[in-house]
């Protein structure tokens, strides 16, 4: 699978896909600007990244378990396209969702002890743990935080070694 670049796209309902960063071109004077993701009326587009076909997106569940999708397994479609729910794509339980979906940042070997992944839960905890503990996620996931009764993950971002984070909501 040759290396492209994509705009992948995630809606609040659970929706994913990927469109080549070529089929957007820069905008010249005026105009309307180009259609979007078709959604229903209580859906909105809530992450876009751009990454290249290889780059793994690591996405994180309410119940602190994360699943690791490399984006060339995303569905392509058009930009008007809804996509495919990620409940079809990852092998998540009866009452689980997706919280956080985030890039794996593209660091050699050597330079993820110098990333960490911070944690923020429903109950106040907070957590960091190192980059390089995410490289291996087996297909049915990886506990990435254990969490109390009632407990759910709400954030996850990455910082650098002397870098803090402010962790928020959604």
């Amino acid at each position: 699978i040759p290396r492209e670049d994509m705009v992948v796209t995630v809606s609040h309902a659970g929706y994913i896909k990927r469109v080549p960063l070529a089929t957007y071109r820069a905008q010249k004077r005026g105009g309307k600007g180009r259609g979007g993701m078709d959604l229903k009326d209580d859906d909105a587009v809530i992450d876009l990244y751009v990454a290249n076909t290889h780059t793994q997106l690591l996405c994180f569940t309410t119940k602190g378990i994360v699943h690791a999708l490399k984006v060339y397994k995303l569905p392509l479609g058009n930009p008007q396209a809804r996509g495919k729910a990620l409940i079809n794509l990852l092998p998540l339980a009866q009452d689980e969702k997706i919280s956080v979906i985030m890039p794996m940042p593209e660091v050699n070997a050597g330079e993820q002890d110098q990333y960490n992944i911070m944690f923020a839960t429903s109950h106040g905890t907070v957590r960091r743990n190192n980059l390089g503990d995410f490289s291996n996620i087996r297909s049915n996931g990886l506990i990435a935080m254990k969490l109390g009764e009632g407990e759910k993950l709400i954030s996850v971002k990455i910082a650098t070694n002397d870098q803090d984070v402010l962790l928020v909501s959604k």
